[in-house]
């Protein structure tokens, strides 16, 4: 018999987050653990990697939380369980109260995603949009935020210019709280781990109400 697969539970509820666990651990491929805050899962992951983590939180916390673990190192899918009522923007999401019916197809789905991770040659760069990283052929690798990869990964797959508000709507959804001052900030920050010269920028390049990678 494999390995049951490590999963980290990260939730400030700790009766929320204990339950998950138990439930977790009928299934025998799981073996789980919690923490309650990601400072506790960046240590508990430093004795023990993880195959996944759930991860609990509004939108705007979980992705914080989310850029936090990548920017610290960890390359596990992420399963993210939102708060009562957030919109539900990728299949990486789930919104509580939590079914298990539904939570244990989407885990075992990003483990085997996470098998087949692709890589995307952008420019000098390897892109391996699941791990959120871009490599260098001298093995320097830039870590991604969750948003930094989903803004490269759709201008990638669009191949064209797209437009400010089409990358809104595909990598925030339709979230009123979000403004073109969000996204820009963001080409801003990418164009800083992109572009040899930010302020003359040749892969990560404006066109006329929007953005296009030139690869």
């Amino acid at each position: 018999m494999s390995a049951a697969h490590s999963i980290l539970i990260v939730d400030a509820d700790a009766d929320f987050a204990t339950t998950l666990a138990a439930q977790l651990a009928l299934d025998p491929a799981f073996s789980p653990r919690t923490a309650a805050s990601v400072a506790d899962a960046l240590h508990l992951l430093g004795t023990e990697p993880a195959d996944a983590i759930v991860l609990a939180g509004d939108a705007v916390s979980a992705e914080e939380s989310r850029d936090a673990l990548h920017e610290a190192g960890c390359d596990a899918p992420v399963l993210t369980l939102l708060s009562k009522d957030e919109i539900v923007t990728d299949d990486a999401m789930l919104v509580k109260p939590v079914r298990m019916a539904q939570l244990l197809p989407k885990l075992r789905r990003l483990m085997r995603r996470t098998d087949r991770d692709e890589t995307i040659a952008l420019g000098p760069y390897v892109f391996r949009p699941m791990a959120k990283t871009l490599g260098l052929p001298d093995g320097t690798v830039l870590r991604l935020t969750e948003k930094e990869t989903a803004i490269l990964l759709y201008l990638h797959r669009a191949g064209d210019a797209v437009a400010r508000e089409t990358l809104l709507a595909e990598v925030w959804g339709y979230n009123p709280r979000v403004t073109t001052h969000t996204l820009e900030t963001h080409i801003y920050r990418l164009r800083q781990k992109l572009e040899a010269h930010p302020s003359d920028a040749r892969l990560l390049v404006t066109e006329t109400g929007g953005y296009r990678l030139m690869v």
